[in-house]
C-alpha cells in the first residue's frame, strides 16, 4: 500500500524526503512549495488552497481518497488558527481522557517531585492494578509529545512500568494533576525574516550527574528551537555511568549534537535551510573545552572515542558551542524535578 501511494505521489512531481520517507515536497512555483505527510492511509497536505484542491482531485481518482477538507484534526491532534501567522496544536480531549481515568479534581503547580522517584518509592508497597498503571503511562507518553514539561516526571514514573509501587502511582497522579484544568495548546508563530534569510536552529542541553539512585546513571535532557518555536525535545537516561559531571555533560552534548544534525537534515526535506553554524548552548565549561579543542585530562581519557565526533562538527563549522548560565538553561527541567519558582 505504501509503495503504491509513494509511486502515485512521486509521479505528480513530489520529491520524497531523504531523512523522513513519509514527507513529500513539490515546488508549484518559484518560492512556493506544497508539503504532504503520509501516515499509513492518512494524508496531511500543507499548501495554498488552489493548489491543494487541484491535487486532491487527482488523488481521489487514483488513490480513492476522501474529498479534500480543511484540516481541523489529525491522528487525535486538533489544529487551531486563532490569527494570521499563528498555528496551534491542541490535545484537550486526550488530557480530559486521562483526567477522567485517574479521577483527579485539583491541580498541581509542577508535574514532578524535586526528589527522584526511586527515593520516593523506597519502602513503598506494590500497586495492585498494574494494567491501570500501564494504561495511564501509555496515554501520558502520547501527551508528552506535545507537553514537554512532563517529560522528566514521566520518564521517572515509566521506570516502574513492570512493578509499580503506591508511591509511584502517586507520582503518576501528580503529573495528571498538573495537566488538570490546563487547556494545553502548543503554539507556533511565524518568525519575522527576510525572504532569503535563513532560520536559526538553536539547542539547549543539560545533564543530571548520577541522578538515578538505583543505577547511578545520569540523565540527558535537550530542547531545540527553530526561530522562536520549540520544535523538538529529548530526555533519556545515559547508557553508561559517568565518572564526573564533566563526562556526563559531554555525553549529553554528543547526544544533542546528533539530534541537531538530524533536525538540520529533516528541515532540508522541507526545503528549509538553517544558518550555520548551528548553536548548542551548554552550562558546563569543562565539557565545552573538551568539545572545542580536545582538551582531554586523565580523568576523561577513558571516554569512548566515538563520542569525539563532536570535535569534527565544531571544526567543520556545523556546530558552535555557547555557554549559558544554569538558571537560563531551558533543558534543565528535562533532567531533574524543579521547585515551583524555577519551574515557572
Amino acid at each position: 500500500y505504501y509503495h503504491v501511494d509513494s509511486m502515485v505521489i512521486k509521479k505528480q512531481g513530489f520529491k520524497q524526503g531523504v531523512t523522513d520517507k513519509c514527507v513529500y515536497v513539490k515546488e508549484v512555483k518559484k518560492g512556493v512549495n506544497m508539503y504532504m505527510d503520509v501516515h499509513v492511509d492518512d494524508k496531511l497536505m500543507a499548501a495554498h488552497r488552489v493548489h491543494a484542491v487541484q491535487f486532491s482531485k487527482m488523488f481521489q481518482e487514483t488513490l480513492r481518497t476522501s474529498p479534500l477538507e480543511r484540516a481541523e484534526s489529525h491522528l487525535g491532534i486538533k489544529f487551531e488558527r486563532p490569527m494570521k501567522g499563528v498555528f496551534q496544536v491542541s490535545i484537550k480531549d486526550k488530557i480530559a481522557e486521562v483526567v477522567k481515568l485517574v479521577g483527579v479534581n485539583k491541580s498541581a503547580k509542577t508535574p514532578a517531585y524535586t526528589e527522584s522517584l526511586s527515593k520516593l518509592s523506597e519502602g513503598s508497597d506494590a500497586f495492585v492494578d498494574v494494567k491501570l498503571f500501564q494504561s495511564i503511562v501509555g496515554i501520558l507518553m502520547w501527551i508528552a509529545r506535545f507537553v514537554p514539561e512532563i517529560s522528566f516526571a514521566l520518564g521517572e514514573v515509566a521506570s516502574q512500568l513492570v512493578s509499580p509501587t503506591i508511591k509511584g502511582y502517586e507520582a503518576l497522579k501528580r503529573i495528571v494533576k498538573y495537566l488538570f484544568g490546563r487547556q494545553y495548546v502548543l503554539t507556533f508563530k511565524k518568525t519575522p525574516r527576510g525572504r532569503k534569510e535563513k532560520m536559526a536552529l538553536v539547542g539547549y542541553v543539560d545533564s543530571d550527574w548520577g541522578g538515578c539512585s538505583d543505577t547511578k546513571r545520569s540523565t540527558t535532557g535537550s530542547c531545540f528551537y527553530l526561530g522562536t518555536n520549540l520544535i523538538h525535545w529529548h530526555r533519556k537516561k545515559q547508557k553508561t555511568v559517568a565518572l564526573s559531571s564533566c563526562e556526563a555533560e559531554y555525553m549529553a552534548l554528543c547526544e544533542a549534537t546528533s539530534i541537531l544534525l538530524y533536525l538540520r537534515n529533516l528541515l532540508l526535506d522541507f526545503d528549509v535551510t538553517v544558518k550555520l553554524p548551528m548553536v548548542l548552548k551548554v552550562d558546563n565549561q569543562g565539557a565545552m573545552a573538551m568539545a572545542q579543542n580536545g582538551n582531554v585530562t586523565r580523568k576523561v581519557k577513558h571516554i569512548d572515542l566515538r563520542l569525539y565526533f563532536i570535535l569534527e562538527q565544531v571544526d567543520a563549522g556545523l556546530v558552535r558551542l555557547e555557554y549559558v548560565e544554569t538558571k537560563k538553561n531551558r533543558a534543565d527541567g528535562f533532567t531533574k524535578g524543579l521547585n515551583p519558582e524555577l519551574f515557572q
